[in-house]
């Protein structure tokens, strides 16, 4: 498992969203992948269970490929698959 810490400006650049206050309870997850093809297919499956989809999965600036979703609790949710730091099974 690896934790990465990302600044609430970061966040609202890479989503589009806007920037709010934040709140104790505010944050978001990643869930990297091992396969680029498993991001689309999480977001869909999220979007089935009544996600909205934030940002549709796209290539990143750091070469991997990735896209965000909000829950229906409204949590900010990223699916990554970055290829210089792949999960190890």
């Amino acid at each position: 498992m690896k934790l990465a810490i990302w600044a609430q400006n970061d966040l609202v650049h890479d989503t589009g969203l806007p920037k709010h206050p934040i709140s104790s309870t505010a944050a978001g997850n990643g869930h990297n992948v091992l396969r680029r093809a498993d991001v689309g297919d999480i977001i869909r499956k999220a979007e089935g269970a009544g996600a909205e989809i934030t940002k549709a999965p796209q290539d990143t600036f750091y070469s991997g490929f990735a896209g965000y979703f909000t829950d229906p609790d409204g949590h900010l949710r990223e699916v990554v698959w970055n290829p210089q730091m792949l999960p190890t099974n």
